[in-house]
């Protein structure tokens, strides 16, 4: 854990490797894309030196344009959420609207019951 009490906010992907995998090739698509080159450039050069991870998928040359995938992450409320995750960019201003959807019944129903929990005052992360 980092921070504290609170987990690492990638620790709730189960599919963690993967959605890395898939951001580092979204942001070789992007990192060349007019007047954000210079400061994607600087960006993915701090990472490069800063990170083994990073420096190894992002030798792979992968590119990826594709902006929709199903995300599994786990809520320490409800468990295992499966999601629809859209995102599109908005060149003109420079902002990503990001959707996300509940892929199955299950999981519809465990984020209609998050609201009640939450505001009864259950987080899911561990009391200090």
């Amino acid at each position: 854990m980092r921070g504290g009490s609170r987990p690492h906010p990638r620790s709730r992907y189960l599919d963690d490797e993967i959605v890395a995998a898939r951001m580092v090739a979204r942001m070789r698509a992007a990192s060349d894309a007019g007047a954000a080159a210079a400061d994607a450039a600087s960006v993915v050069g701090r990472l490069l030196e800063q990170s083994e991870e990073f420096a190894h998928l992002w030798s792979r040359h992968d590119v990826l344009l594709q902006n929709y995938e199903v995300k599994r992450i786990e809520s320490p409320l409800v468990g295992l959420l499966r999601l629809n995750f859209v995102s599109t960019d908005l060149t003109e201003t420079g902002h990503r609207l990001m959707v996300m959807t509940p892929d199955d019944d299950q999981t519809s129903q465990k984020l209609q019951e998050l609201p009640g929990m939450v505001a009864g005052g259950a987080s899911g992360w561990p009391r200090r």
